[in-house]
C-alpha cells in the first residue's frame, strides 16, 4: 500500500506540474496579443507615435526599386518586373508612415501605385511615365525627409 500511495502522489505532482507548465505557456502568450495589434495599428496610421527608424534608407530602397522596375519593363521582362513593383509597393508603405505633409503621402501613394499598374499592364511607354512621375515625388519627399529631425 505503502507504493501505490507513492505513485497516487507521483502522479498527482505530475498533473499538478503539467498543468502549471500549460497555464505558464498559455500565459506567456497572452501579452504577444496586444504588442501585436499596438503594432499592426501603427503601421496602419492608427498609432500616435512615428517608427523609430530613419525614413532616408528606405527612400533610397524605393528609388532603387522603381528605377530597377523601369530598366527590367524596358527590356521586355514583364514577369520580373511584376515583382520588383510589388517590392516598391511594400517600401512605398513603410515610407508613407514618415512623410507628414498631407499632400505629398497621397502623391506619393498614387504615383508608385499608378507605376505598379501600369507595369501590371505591361505598357512600356506607360511605366517609363509613371516610374518617371514617381521619382519626381520620391524626390520632393526626400528633400523634405532630409530637412525634418527625426528623434
Amino acid at each position: 500500500m505503502n507504493l501505490n500511495l507513492k505513485k497516487a502522489v507521483f502522479s498527482l505532482a505530475a498533473i499538478f506540474a503539467l498543468t502549471a507548465v500549460a497555464g505558464g505557456i498559455s500565459a506567456g502568450r497572452q501579452p504577444v496579443l496586444p504588442a501585436t495589434s499596438s503594432v499592426a495599428q501603427a503601421a496602419h496610421g492608427h498609432g500616435h507615435s512615428m517608427p523609430n527608424e530613419d525614413p532616408l534608407p528606405i527612400a533610397q530602397d524605393l528609388e532603387r526599386k522603381l528605377k530597377d522596375t523601369g530598366a527590367i519593363a524596358r527590356a521586355g521582362q514583364w514577369a520580373n518586373a511584376k515583382l520588383v513593383a510589388a517590392a516598391a509597393l511594400k517600401t512605398r508603405d513603410r515610407l508613407l508612415v514618415h512623410i507628414t505633409d498631407t499632400r505629398l503621402n497621397q502623391e506619393l501613394q498614387q504615383s508608385v501605385q499608378e507605376a505598379h499598374d501600369a507595369v501590371l499592364a505591361s505598357d512600356k511607354t506607360a511605366v517609363e511615365a509613371k516610374v518617371a512621375a514617381a521619382l519626381q515625388v520620391l524626390a520632393e519627399a526626400k528633400a523634405q525627409l532630409q530637412n525634418h529631425t527625426h528623434s
